[in-house]
């Protein structure tokens, strides 16, 4: 299994509707679920853009019973356990009202438990420095005015800890906030960390708006579409076919949400979104616990469930697609020293298998010596290049006349570094690390 810290992570909740007077989030009894995500999600925060990358969001974030909304709440967690379970976006509703506050809220507003946006602010901040390992936040601006876009920059500036920690579009190099457009498929979340910021507000009608803090503050990220519910994702233009766009499904369980329904994403449903190209999930905890039903492992398409569990398997292969189904082969842990074919991949983008087989350790020569310089080994850092990967594993078995065992399954670059100073880390394109060496991670 994956080596990470397990937390007990318990909220203790106040609810007068259909939410439970207490809950508790035992990690342990999720460990693989949590593990294999977060994994996941720094592969694709490094290496993949965001119109590829899978996100788990937390639609309406700050409605939860942690933070006072027992009335209609969306969600049963804090923004620390949203983090430690995957989530990378929050999304907000802000809304001005008496006495000339903005807050956040989600349909009625103004009443016991509604959030300044200041100490919504603050809490995200608590949040990013609860987690040792914390990974990018987008914020998604769903709802807010001219007079709320006009103050924005004044109300973050109140609070400097998460002020100094925000990605705004004037720390992007080369950036015009009037005229330029964030695209998806040009953009990955670990810039926001290269720049030294945790933090990157999006959306909220950047493109139309005339204030110019706003537009120095929020970027224009897109172009992105969303489920209309009518429960058709093909006819609503929402299957992802040339993976440029962020698309977003949103689910909305309280009772305000359900005066116009919207769709439910159990397993079955976000199976068949991420089938479709969906890759933006804003789902509700309230109901629907994402730990607490399969809904979580649906969102991972790297490691096969349940992997990797051995302590002596240190180097990754993929597990060959099934011919007859064509479902998706996953990662599965390996010892080192095995003989396996290769994984390779052009500059251009086009992936390719090696005839020959060898230890993990020296099939970064095997790639260059068969197909020439243009192409490395390598792996798939996304759901999309996972199934271009497997096409590419399902031909060269079939030219092979590999038709199931072992001999179908190839090497790709992705080790622990057991051998260096960082231990228990599994590594995407680890033969950089190895490359003067070919030293063979882990000891099996």
């Amino acid at each position: 299994m994956f080596k990470g810290n397990k937390k007990l992570l318990t909220a203790t909740l106040s609810s007068i509707l259909i939410v439970p007077t207490s809950f508790a989030i035992n990690l342990d009894n999720v460990e693989w679920e949590r593990e294999a995500f977060l994994e996941q999600n720094k592969i694709e925060n490094r290496y993949a853009t965001v119109s590829e990358s899978t996100i788990l969001q937390a639609h309406n974030a700050y409605n939860s019973t942690d933070y006072g909304y027992s009335i209609d709440p969306n969600h049963r967690y804090t923004f620390t356990e949203m983090v430690e379970l995957g989530a990378r976006s929050l999304e907000i509703d802000m809304y001005t009202t008496t006495g000339d506050r903005i807050i956040v809220c989600h349909g009625l507003c103004d009443y016991v438990g509604d959030d300044l946006l200041d100490r919504f602010l603050t809490r995200i901040v608590n949040a990013s420095n609860n987690n040792d390992d914390y990974t990018p936040i987008l914020i998604q601006i769903e709802k807010g005015n001219d007079d709320i876009q006009g103050r924005l920059a004044d109300i973050i500036a109140t609070v400097p800890d998460f002020a100094d920690k925000l990605y705004t579009p004037l720390d992007r190099p080369g950036f015009d906030p009037d005229n330029d457009r964030l695209e998806a498929d040009e953009f990955i979340l670990d810039e926001i960390r290269d720049a030294g910021k945790l933090f990157m507000f999006y959306g909220g009608g950047v493109g139309s708006s005339n204030n110019q803090s706003y537009r120095n503050t929020v970027f224009n990220l897109g172009p992105k579409k969303e489920e209309k519910n009518t429960g058709n994702l093909e006819a609503e233009g929402m299957c992802n076919l040339d993976h440029t766009q962020m698309y977003r499904v949103v689910e909305d369980h309280t009772n305000i949400g359900r005066t116009s329904p919207r769709r439910v994403y159990g397993y079955q449903e976000l199976r068949e979104a991420m089938d479709c190209g969906v890759n933006m999930f804003g789902l509700d905890s309230n109901e629907w616990s994402w730990v607490t039903t399969t809904r979580l492992n649906e969102l991972v398409w790297s490691w096969k469930n349940g992997l990797p569990n051995s302590d002596g398997q240190h180097c990754a292969i993929i597990r060959a697609a099934d011919a007859e189904n064509q479902e998706l082969g996953y990662f599965t842990d390996l010892s080192c020293e095995t003989t396996k074919r290769a994984l390779c991949k052009s500059s251009a983008g086009d992936w390719a298998v090696t005839d020959t087989t060898s230890s993990w350790a020296t099939s970064i020569s095997n790639c260059t010596n068969e197909y020439g310089s243009d192409y490395t080994f390598s792996m798939p850092v996304s759901k999309v290049e996972l199934a271009a990967a497997n096409e590419a594993i399902r031909e060269s078995n079939d030219r092979k006349g590999y038709t199931g065992g072992t001999q179908t399954n190839v090497w790709i670059d992705y080790a622990k570094r057991t051998e260096m100073r960082i231990h228990n880390v599994w590594t995407p394109f680890a033969t950089r690390f190895y490359f003067d060496r070919l030293t063979t991670p882990g000891k099996g």
